[in-house]
Protein backbone atom coordinates (compact mmCIF):
# COMPACT_ATOMS: atom_id res chain seq x y z
CA UNK A 1 0.00 0.00 0.00
CA UNK A 2 1.09 3.63 -1.04
CA UNK A 3 2.67 5.28 2.12
CA UNK A 4 2.83 8.97 0.61
CA UNK A 5 -0.02 10.27 2.58
CA UNK A 6 0.22 14.18 2.80
CA UNK A 7 -2.79 14.76 4.61
CA UNK A 8 -6.25 15.08 4.74
CA UNK A 9 -8.06 16.72 1.53
CA UNK A 10 -12.28 17.89 2.34
CA UNK A 11 -15.10 18.48 -0.35
CA UNK A 12 -16.72 21.21 0.93
CA UNK A 13 -19.97 22.52 -0.27
CA UNK A 14 -21.11 26.27 0.18
CA UNK A 15 -24.86 27.24 -1.04
CA UNK A 16 -24.09 29.99 -3.40
CA UNK A 17 -26.92 32.52 -5.35
CA UNK A 18 -26.09 30.22 -8.61
CA UNK A 19 -27.43 27.20 -6.16
CA UNK A 20 -30.90 29.12 -5.91
CA UNK A 21 -30.99 29.31 -9.93
CA UNK A 22 -31.26 25.17 -9.93
CA UNK A 23 -33.73 25.23 -6.84
CA UNK A 24 -35.43 27.83 -9.51
CA UNK A 25 -35.35 25.52 -12.58
CA UNK A 26 -36.53 22.03 -10.30
CA UNK A 27 -39.48 24.28 -9.05
CA UNK A 28 -40.14 25.49 -12.62
CA UNK A 29 -40.12 21.61 -13.93
CA UNK A 30 -43.17 21.36 -11.48
CA UNK A 31 -45.09 23.89 -13.55
CA UNK A 32 -44.26 22.75 -16.86
CA UNK A 33 -45.34 19.26 -16.16
CA UNK A 34 -48.82 20.71 -14.67
CA UNK A 35 -48.97 22.24 -17.96
CA UNK A 36 -48.76 18.99 -19.79
CA UNK A 37 -51.13 17.77 -17.42
CA UNK A 38 -53.92 20.31 -18.12
CA UNK A 39 -53.06 20.13 -21.93
CA UNK A 40 -53.86 15.99 -21.54
CA UNK A 41 -56.93 16.41 -19.69
CA UNK A 42 -58.23 19.21 -22.44
CA UNK A 43 -57.82 16.62 -24.80
CA UNK A 44 -59.63 13.81 -22.69
CA UNK A 45 -62.39 16.07 -22.44
CA UNK A 46 -62.04 16.81 -26.61
CA UNK A 47 -61.75 13.51 -27.87
CA UNK A 48 -63.90 11.82 -25.23
CA UNK A 49 -61.18 9.42 -23.70
CA UNK A 50 -62.84 8.94 -20.17
CA UNK A 51 -60.91 7.91 -17.28
CA UNK A 52 -58.86 5.26 -16.25
CA UNK A 53 -58.08 4.80 -19.66
CA UNK A 54 -54.33 5.55 -20.10
CA UNK A 55 -54.22 5.97 -24.18
CA UNK A 56 -57.39 5.79 -26.76
CA UNK A 57 -58.39 2.71 -28.32
CA UNK A 58 -56.94 2.37 -32.04
CA UNK A 59 -60.40 2.24 -33.30
CA UNK A 60 -61.32 5.68 -31.89
CA UNK A 61 -61.32 7.96 -35.02
CA UNK A 62 -59.66 10.41 -32.69
CA UNK A 63 -57.55 7.99 -30.50
CA UNK A 64 -54.20 9.15 -32.87
CA UNK A 65 -54.51 12.79 -31.51
CA UNK A 66 -55.22 11.90 -27.99
CA UNK A 67 -52.52 9.42 -27.73
CA UNK A 68 -50.10 12.05 -29.27
CA UNK A 69 -50.81 14.11 -26.57
CA UNK A 70 -50.46 11.94 -23.64
CA UNK A 71 -47.02 10.23 -25.37
CA UNK A 72 -45.69 13.89 -25.06
CA UNK A 73 -46.52 14.01 -21.42
CA UNK A 74 -45.54 10.36 -20.48
CA UNK A 75 -42.43 10.55 -22.24
CA UNK A 76 -41.31 13.77 -20.00
CA UNK A 77 -42.72 11.72 -17.00
CA UNK A 78 -40.72 8.95 -18.13
CA UNK A 79 -37.72 10.66 -17.96
CA UNK A 80 -38.34 13.36 -15.30
CA UNK A 81 -36.17 11.66 -12.67
CA UNK A 82 -33.24 11.63 -15.18
CA UNK A 83 -33.56 15.55 -14.98
CA UNK A 84 -33.75 15.90 -11.44
CA UNK A 85 -30.73 13.51 -10.51
CA UNK A 86 -28.54 14.86 -13.54
CA UNK A 87 -29.65 18.84 -11.99
CA UNK A 88 -28.91 17.84 -8.88
CA UNK A 89 -25.83 16.26 -8.87
CA UNK A 90 -24.18 18.62 -11.26
CA UNK A 91 -25.94 22.13 -9.46
CA UNK A 92 -23.60 20.74 -6.57
CA UNK A 93 -20.24 21.80 -8.09
CA UNK A 94 -20.86 23.66 -11.32
CA UNK A 95 -25.06 25.54 -10.13
CA UNK A 96 -24.50 27.66 -12.54
CA UNK A 97 -24.03 26.17 -15.98
CA UNK A 98 -26.51 23.17 -14.76
CA UNK A 99 -29.51 25.70 -14.28
CA UNK A 100 -28.71 26.61 -17.73
CA UNK A 101 -28.58 22.63 -18.99
CA UNK A 102 -31.80 22.26 -17.15
CA UNK A 103 -33.46 25.35 -18.53
CA UNK A 104 -32.58 24.38 -22.03
CA UNK A 105 -34.00 20.83 -21.31
CA UNK A 106 -37.57 22.16 -19.59
CA UNK A 107 -37.50 24.47 -23.16
CA UNK A 108 -37.00 21.56 -25.11
CA UNK A 109 -39.62 19.42 -23.44
CA UNK A 110 -42.51 22.03 -23.73
CA UNK A 111 -42.21 22.15 -27.19
CA UNK A 112 -41.67 18.68 -27.50
CA UNK A 113 -44.68 18.76 -25.98
CA UNK A 114 -46.68 21.08 -28.23
CA UNK A 115 -45.43 19.39 -31.30
CA UNK A 116 -46.34 15.82 -30.26
CA UNK A 117 -49.66 17.50 -29.18
CA UNK A 118 -50.55 18.62 -32.77
CA UNK A 119 -51.47 14.88 -33.69
CA UNK A 120 -48.27 14.49 -36.33
CA UNK A 121 -45.52 12.74 -33.56
CA UNK A 122 -42.59 14.24 -36.19
CA UNK A 123 -43.64 17.23 -35.31
CA UNK A 124 -42.07 16.43 -31.65
CA UNK A 125 -38.69 16.36 -32.57
CA UNK A 126 -38.94 20.29 -32.69
CA UNK A 127 -38.08 19.68 -29.22
CA UNK A 128 -34.84 17.54 -29.69
CA UNK A 129 -32.65 20.82 -28.78
CA UNK A 130 -33.68 19.75 -25.12
CA UNK A 131 -31.30 16.87 -25.34
CA UNK A 132 -28.16 19.60 -25.22
CA UNK A 133 -29.50 20.74 -22.37
CA UNK A 134 -29.90 17.11 -20.85
CA UNK A 135 -26.00 16.14 -21.51
CA UNK A 136 -25.01 19.59 -20.23
CA UNK A 137 -26.17 19.16 -17.08
CA UNK A 138 -24.88 14.80 -17.37
CA UNK A 139 -21.36 15.78 -17.97
CA UNK A 140 -21.33 18.64 -15.06
CA UNK A 141 -23.15 15.52 -13.19
CA UNK A 142 -19.87 13.06 -14.14
CA UNK A 143 -17.67 16.04 -13.35
CA UNK A 144 -18.79 16.20 -10.01
CA UNK A 145 -18.93 12.56 -9.13
CA UNK A 146 -14.85 13.05 -10.36
CA UNK A 147 -14.42 15.82 -8.57
CA UNK A 148 -16.04 13.94 -5.36
CA UNK A 149 -13.70 10.95 -5.39
CA UNK A 150 -10.38 13.03 -6.00
CA UNK A 151 -11.07 15.27 -2.91
CA UNK A 152 -11.66 12.81 -0.29
CA UNK A 153 -8.21 10.61 0.82
CA UNK A 154 -7.48 7.70 2.35
CA UNK A 155 -6.93 9.16 5.72
CA UNK A 156 -9.89 11.53 5.68
CA UNK A 157 -11.60 8.14 5.82
CA UNK A 158 -9.29 6.61 8.64
CA UNK A 159 -9.85 10.49 10.17
CA UNK A 160 -13.97 9.43 9.83
CA UNK A 161 -13.18 6.27 11.53
CA UNK A 162 -11.85 7.16 14.50
CA UNK A 163 -13.71 9.94 15.41
CA UNK A 164 -17.08 7.90 14.92
CA UNK A 165 -15.49 5.40 17.33
CA UNK A 166 -14.78 7.99 20.12
CA UNK A 167 -18.20 9.42 19.72
CA UNK A 168 -19.74 6.25 19.90
CA UNK A 169 -17.50 4.14 22.20
CA UNK A 170 -16.63 7.92 24.13
CA UNK A 171 -16.71 5.39 27.69
CA UNK A 172 -14.49 2.67 27.02
CA UNK A 173 -11.48 4.52 25.49
CA UNK A 174 -9.93 2.09 23.51
CA UNK A 175 -8.53 3.05 20.29
CA UNK A 176 -4.60 2.17 19.35
CA UNK A 177 -3.33 4.93 16.60
CA UNK A 178 -0.15 2.99 16.73
CA UNK A 179 -2.02 -0.14 15.96
CA UNK A 180 -4.20 1.53 13.03
CA UNK A 181 -1.35 3.11 11.50
CA UNK A 182 0.34 0.08 11.29
CA UNK A 183 -2.30 -1.91 9.71
CA UNK A 184 -2.44 0.49 7.41
CA UNK A 185 1.24 1.29 6.59
CA UNK A 186 0.78 4.83 7.68
CA UNK A 187 4.44 6.45 8.42
CA UNK A 188 3.16 8.95 11.27
CA UNK A 189 0.33 8.85 13.27
CA UNK A 190 0.25 12.49 13.32
CA UNK A 191 -1.47 12.87 10.39
CA UNK A 192 -4.38 10.84 11.60
CA UNK A 193 -4.49 13.61 14.25
CA UNK A 194 -4.36 16.28 11.54
CA UNK A 195 -7.31 14.63 9.43
CA UNK A 196 -9.40 14.45 12.65
CA UNK A 197 -9.08 17.99 13.30
CA UNK A 198 -9.65 18.99 9.82
CA UNK A 199 -12.51 17.32 9.56
CA UNK A 200 -13.89 18.72 13.08
CA UNK A 201 -13.00 22.44 12.36
CA UNK A 202 -14.84 21.39 8.65
CA UNK A 203 -17.70 20.54 10.47
CA UNK A 204 -18.10 23.61 12.91
CA UNK A 205 -17.27 21.25 15.43
CA UNK A 206 -15.17 22.40 18.89
CA UNK A 207 -11.31 20.64 17.94
CA UNK A 208 -11.86 18.67 21.15
CA UNK A 209 -13.89 15.52 21.10
CA UNK A 210 -16.57 14.31 23.55
CA UNK A 211 -14.34 13.78 26.77
CA UNK A 212 -11.27 15.43 27.91
CA UNK A 213 -9.68 11.47 28.21
CA UNK A 214 -10.08 11.74 24.25
CA UNK A 215 -7.77 14.70 23.93
CA UNK A 216 -5.54 13.41 26.53
CA UNK A 217 -4.91 10.74 23.60
CA UNK A 218 -4.58 13.19 21.27
CA UNK A 219 -1.51 14.92 22.73
CA UNK A 220 -0.39 11.97 24.81
CA UNK A 221 0.45 10.23 20.64
CA UNK A 222 0.97 13.52 20.06
CA UNK A 223 4.26 13.76 21.95
CA UNK A 224 5.14 9.71 22.16
CA UNK A 225 6.41 10.87 18.16
CA UNK A 226 8.50 14.13 19.84
CA UNK A 227 9.40 13.85 22.94
CA UNK A 228 8.35 10.82 25.35
CA UNK A 229 9.13 12.82 28.42
CA UNK A 230 6.74 15.11 27.50
CA UNK A 231 4.11 12.31 27.28
CA UNK A 232 4.89 10.56 30.06
CA UNK A 233 3.89 14.02 32.23
CA UNK A 234 0.69 14.28 30.02
CA UNK A 235 -0.22 10.99 31.00
CA UNK A 236 0.64 11.61 34.78
CA UNK A 237 -1.85 14.53 34.34
CA UNK A 238 -4.32 12.47 32.53
CA UNK A 239 -4.74 9.81 35.58
CA UNK A 240 -5.09 12.89 38.18
CA UNK A 241 -7.83 14.59 36.23
CA UNK A 242 -9.63 11.17 36.57
CA UNK A 243 -8.06 10.79 39.85
CA UNK A 244 -11.28 9.91 42.42
CA UNK A 245 -9.91 11.71 44.95
CA UNK A 246 -9.81 15.04 42.93
CA UNK A 247 -11.40 17.95 44.84
CA UNK A 248 -14.54 18.87 44.11
CA UNK A 249 -14.01 22.35 43.07
CA UNK A 250 -11.83 21.32 40.79
CA UNK A 251 -14.71 19.82 38.96
CA UNK A 252 -16.93 22.73 39.25
CA UNK A 253 -14.30 24.42 38.00
CA UNK A 254 -13.87 22.59 34.85
CA UNK A 255 -17.01 21.80 34.00
CA UNK A 256 -17.30 25.52 32.64
CA UNK A 257 -14.94 25.01 29.44
CA UNK A 258 -14.77 22.34 27.01
CA UNK A 259 -12.54 19.89 27.26
CA UNK A 260 -9.58 21.46 24.72
CA UNK A 261 -9.68 23.92 27.20
CA UNK A 262 -10.02 21.55 30.49
CA UNK A 263 -6.84 19.01 28.75
CA UNK A 264 -4.49 22.33 28.28
CA UNK A 265 -5.59 23.69 31.76
CA UNK A 266 -4.55 20.90 33.65
CA UNK A 267 -0.99 20.23 31.37
CA UNK A 268 -0.24 23.59 32.35
CA UNK A 269 0.14 22.79 35.97
CA UNK A 270 2.86 19.78 35.07
CA UNK A 271 4.54 21.00 32.18
CA UNK A 272 8.13 22.38 33.60
CA UNK A 273 8.41 24.01 30.15
CA UNK A 274 5.52 25.24 28.16
CA UNK A 275 6.90 25.78 25.11
CA UNK A 276 5.73 22.32 23.73
CA UNK A 277 1.99 23.17 24.72
CA UNK A 278 2.47 26.68 23.08
CA UNK A 279 2.86 25.33 19.97
CA UNK A 280 -0.19 23.08 20.49
CA UNK A 281 -2.41 26.02 21.24
CA UNK A 282 -1.28 27.99 17.75
CA UNK A 283 -2.29 24.98 15.89
CA UNK A 284 -5.54 25.02 17.79
CA UNK A 285 -6.74 28.10 17.27
CA UNK A 286 -5.49 28.69 13.52
CA UNK A 287 -9.16 27.31 12.69
CA UNK A 288 -10.97 28.86 15.26
CA UNK A 289 -13.37 31.69 14.39
CA UNK A 290 -12.66 33.59 17.73
CA UNK A 291 -8.78 32.31 18.55
CA UNK A 292 -8.47 35.79 21.13
CA UNK A 293 -11.73 34.33 22.62
CA UNK A 294 -10.16 31.01 23.04
CA UNK A 295 -7.11 31.92 24.50
CA UNK A 296 -8.47 34.40 26.94
CA UNK A 297 -11.06 31.37 28.17
CA UNK A 298 -7.73 29.10 28.49
CA UNK A 299 -5.70 31.82 30.71
CA UNK A 300 -8.58 32.29 32.37
CA UNK A 301 -9.37 28.48 33.27
CA UNK A 302 -5.50 28.41 33.74
CA UNK A 303 -5.85 30.77 36.84
CA UNK A 304 -9.49 29.48 38.31
CA UNK A 305 -7.42 25.71 38.70
CA UNK A 306 -4.21 27.08 39.98
CA UNK A 307 -7.11 29.17 42.48
CA UNK A 308 -8.51 26.32 43.59
CA UNK A 309 -5.40 23.99 43.92
CA UNK A 310 -3.45 26.01 45.69
CA UNK A 311 -6.96 27.11 48.16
Amino acid sequence: MNTNFSGPKLFTFVLSREHGLAAGVAISSWFALQYMGMGVMKARKQYNVEYPKLYASESDPNGKKFNCVQRGHQNTLEVYPEFLLMLGLGSIRYPLISSIGGAIWLLGRIVYFQGYSTGQPEKRRYGSFGYLGLFTMMGCAIKTIYDLQHSIDFITILASFTLAHKYQHSQTHILDYHLIAHTFNIHDIQLIHDGEVALLEALSYDISVPTPDDFFSYFSNLANNTDPKIKTIIDEARLALSSPSLPHQTFGVLHNYSPSVVVLSVMYNYLTSNSWMSEQVKKIIIGKKDGDQYVKQLIHCIAQLQSVMTS
